[in-house]
């Protein structure tokens, strides 16, 4: 699931529809705001919104989460492709979170151990610095982590990636599931959706 592609078939339809965002917030007793977020990709509907905005767009729920129309012949076969991407993607979300919590501690246990033996054999206050030395390396271990598990797919051209670690991965804007990167393929700046699986 994209929610940049999500959101540019929201505004899609609702402008085939000849709908001002105004317009469909009203149908949906939410703000402009709202549905603004989810046409630039900010957000998704929640799931109490999913159904009336597709009634009122007149799509059906896993067109909404595709981000496309699907012909009838070929709807089974995409709502089962939807339900595993949604299903792998949340799993493989848990264990990269449960690797950077992990990573983290191991960052953390040794940074107290060397505070604390600081403090008990009084040593020099400005050995404290030395903590420093887990907390970089466990941001990098972080860094490299997030770069190298799964694949990155361009919003642009569908090409499926794995970044290379470099300014254009490490500074680039970001969101929980997409990052702002250059395509290899396209050669385009833009927002990359990242799956884990």
């Amino acid at each position: 699931m994209n929610q940049i592609k999500t959101g540019k078939f929201i505004a899609q339809i609702r402008k085939e529809k000849g709908m001002t965002q105004r317009q469909l917030a009203d149908e949906l007793l939410i703000s402009d705001k709202t549905v603004s977020k989810w046409e630039t990709g900010k957000g998704m509907p929640e799931v109490s919104l999913m159904m009336p905005l597709c009634e009122v767009l007149g799509i059906n729920v896993n067109e909404l989460l595709t981000g496309e129309r699907i012909p009838d012949e070929s709807y089974k076969e995409k709502a089962e492709e939807t339900m595993m991407d949604l299903m792998r993607n949340k799993k493989g979300r848990g264990k990269l979170i449960a690797l950077t919590v992990l990573i983290m501690l191991l960052v953390i246990a040794p940074m107290l151990i060397i505070a604390a033996l600081i403090r008990w054999y009084d040593l020099p206050d400005n050995l404290i610095h030395v903590t420093l030395i887990p907390l970089f390396i466990g941001i990098i271990a972080i860094i490299f982590v997030d770069c190298s598990v799964g694949y990155y797919q361009c919003e642009e051209c569908n090409e499926k990636f794995v970044p290379k670690l470099s300014a254009n991965y490490l500074f680039a804007n970001h969101k929980p599931d997409s990052r702002k990167i250059r395509c290899p393929k396209c050669g385009k700046n833009c927002w990359c959706k990242h799956n884990l699986y």
